[in-house]
């Protein structure tokens, strides 16, 4: 079913739920830019 969901996928969701609530906070714990983070919360609420 969730085929396409990748680690990094994971790791936002774990940080979300962690309390990562913006877009800035998320790529700080991510360690990636805030256009990576847009790209993959965009990924997971158009799977679901």
């Amino acid at each position: 079913m969730y085929e396409r969901i990748r680690p990094v996928h994971d790791l936002a969701l774990h940080s979300i739920i962690g309390g990562a609530d913006t877009a800035s906070a998320l790529a700080r714990e991510l360690g990636i830019t805030e256009q990576a983070v847009a790209k993959t919360v965009a990924f997971l609420e158009a799977e679901g």
